[in-house]
C-alpha cells in the first residue's frame, strides 16, 4: 500500500477503508479494496479500472469522485483521461470514506461477523 504515500498517509488509508468495507458488511472485499488501492497508486494516475474494482466491492467511489470534484457524467465515463493524480485520489477517498463511514466500522465490529 505504502507506494508513493508517506508514513503518516497511510493509517488514515486504512482506517477510510476499513471504514468502507465494514459498511458494505462484506469484510472478504478487504484484499480486493486494497489491492485496487494499490493499484490506483502503482500507476501515478487514476484509471477507470481500479474504479470498478472498488464499485463492485461496494463501494461507492464514483459518487464521492463526482461529489467531491465536481465531475460531470462525461468526465466520469472518461476518468482515465482526465490525468487525476491517483495519490491525491486515494487520500481524497479515504477521507471521506471514514468520515462517511467510521460509524459501520464500530457497528461491524460489535457484531458476530465482525468478530470472526
Amino acid at each position: 500500500l505504502a507506494s508513493g504515500l508517506e508514513l503518516r498517509q497511510i493509517l488514515p488509508v486504512l482506517e477510510g477503508l476499513s471504514a468502507a468495507v465494514a459498511m458494505t458488511g462484506r469484510p472478504e472485499n478487504f484484499s480486493g479494496v486494497l489491492l485496487a488501492y494499490q493499484q490506483m497508486l502503482s500507476t501515478g494516475r487514476l484509471m477507470g479500472g481500479e474504479l470498478n474494482q472498488l464499485a463492485s466491492a461496494g463501494i461507492p467511489a464514483y459518487q464521492i469522485l463526482r461529489e467531491e470534484l465536481g465531475l460531470t457524467s462525461d468526465e466520469m465515463k472518461r476518468i482515465g483521461e482526465l490525468g487525476l493524480d491517483s495519490k491525491e485520489v486515494v487520500i481524497l477517498l479515504s477521507n471521506e470514506l471514514k468520515q462517511r463511514f467510521s460509524g459501520a466500522m464500530k457497528e461491524t465490529s460489535q457484531t458476530a461477523k465482525g468478530l470472526e
